[in-house]
């Protein structure tokens, strides 16, 4: 019997072939299980791999589809803010055209001073003539 596998063929009790230890083949069923194992498991890493590649595309078409949501909302903020820009421009206009000269506090104040000293003075003289 040999030790290790060898390819040359031996012959036992009248039968041709590669004969070794009992020990050696129960070693090499289980090194051709173990063998089967990885196998299995390189093809699954092999899937999981392109899975992840997968994912990673889609990953990027999502990136991109969110740059294209995020410029859309930065141009409609941006027209947002010139609408509102106009706006307030179109508001300072009519707040100015209501401010006119006859508007003015101040002008209002003087005159009630001047007309109440007026009314004063004329009561005044008034009651001193009927006296």
């Amino acid at each position: 019997m040999a030790e290790e596998p060898s390819s040359a063929l031996l012959t036992h009790e009248g039968v041709e072939g590669i004969w070794f230890p009992m020990e050696k083949a129960d070693k090499l069923l289980e090194d051709v299980g173990k063998l089967s194992l990885l196998n299995n498991k390189i093809d699954l890493l092999e899937l999981k791999s392109r899975k992840q590649e997968e994912y990673i595309l889609i990953l990027h078409k999502d990136i991109k589809v969110t740059e294209k949501i995020g410029d859309k909302w930065k141009t409609a903020f941006d027209e947002q803010l010139k609408v509102t820009a106009a706006q307030k421009e179109y508001y300072r206009g009519e707040i100015q055209s209501l401010r006119k000269w006859y508007r003015a506090p101040a002008l209002w104040f003087s005159v009630g001073v001047l007309v109440t000293g007026a009314l004063a003075v004329g009561l005044n003289y008034g009651l001193a003539e009927t006296r």
